[in-house]
């Protein structure tokens, strides 16, 4: 099975390479690896929390009126919430909002590393890189430049392939039990998410990232995903949306698994995100909305509704 997986993923590999010359909007595909491991999480951080990034692969959200992700956000609780905590016009921020936009920002930090790290040990990351503006040329010392400091990461996938989809489940002690936990955790020095707060932090955020695992791996395992190709998330920088940078990665993708003749899966809180994926074929496959025990439920906002998540799929093209 490990070889099997192996050859899926260098095959993969060698077909996101060969793809690149062919890729719109203007730019460049390519698989991200380890010294791309802080620009990835940069950007993946920003677009998910809400701050200066966009809502995940929200293709049509206006920039200016950028949200979290919504499962994320539920996890967080109300009061950490990005519109409770934005800055008034006008008025300087309290101390309090500042500090609590500071534990955030670092929990969603600490996320999207995990997220990062394990598709760069379990899967893949890849990369949209586009013509950076004339006023930002020559920076490559900026997380978003590239290598040559001419172009600028603007949008990125993190893909686990056929066999691996376990992967994306923290929330389980029989996930816990597994050596990938281990390796994740001693590289990025701490626990997994659904486990790690900053000092401070909501009590009940780990209740309900502990509740969002569970129902997405229980969702995963009636749809049987682990047969096919797992988006694990997707996002595009703020100033890029509307461009289509999400879906040409989404093109990529899909090419990868119909020329290994598998399905691709994904999961969504978001009804533009599921009109995204809905464009290229994925269709509802099961419900993975999180269910709070009452005895997880918290005065930071456990009782709070969660957001209405499904799991996707998308069969792979005819012929």
């Amino acid at each position: 099975m490990k070889d099997a997986v192996e050859d899926a993923v260098a095959n993969a590999r060698l077909r996101i390479a060969g793809s690149s010359a062919s890729v719109a909007p203007a730019g460049v595909v390519r698989v991200l690896g380890p010294e791309d491991e802080a620009r990835a999480t940069e950007l993946l951080a920003r677009a998910f929390s809400g701050e200066r990034g966009g809502c995940g692969a929200d293709e049509r959200a206006e920039p200016e009126r950028a949200e979290p992700e919504r499962a994320f956000d539920w996890a967080l609780g109300p009061r950490m919430r990005a519109r409770a905590l934005a800055e008034p016009d006008g008025a300087a921020r309290s101390v309090k909002e500042a500090e609590m936009r500071a534990q955030r920002a670092a929990w969603y930090d600490y996320y999207l590393r995990w997220v990062v790290l394990a598709g760069l040990r379990y899967g893949l990351v890849i990369g949209l890189f586009l013509g950076a503006p004339s006023a930002a040329l020559g920076q490559p010392d900026r997380p978003d430049r590239d290598r040559d400091g001419r172009s600028e990461l603007a949008a990125v996938a993190v893909v686990l392939p056929p066999g691996r989809g376990w992967v994306a489940d923290t929330s389980s002690w029989g996930a816990r039990a597994r050596p990938h936990m281990y390796a994740i955790g001693l590289r990025l020095g701490g626990p997994p998410p659904d486990e790690w707060r900053p000092a401070d932090f909501p009590p009940g955020t780990s209740a309900r990232m502990r509740a969002i695992g569970a129902a997405g791996a229980r969702a995963r395992a009636a749809a049987r995903s682990e047969r096919g190709w797992h988006l694990y998330c997707l996002a595009t920088r703020r100033e890029h949306q509307r461009a289509g940078c999400a879906a040409a990665l989404l093109r990529v993708l899909c090419d990868v698994a119909d020329a290994d003749g598998r399905e691709c899966f994904a999961e969504a809180a978001s009804p533009r995100v599921r009109a995204l994926l809905g464009r290229f074929g994925f269709r509802s496959a099961r419900d993975a909305t999180p269910v709070m025990p009452a005895a997880a439920d918290t005065p930071d906002g456990g009782k709070a509704e969660p957001p209405p998540t499904v799991v996707l799929m998308r069969r792979p093209a005819a012929g």
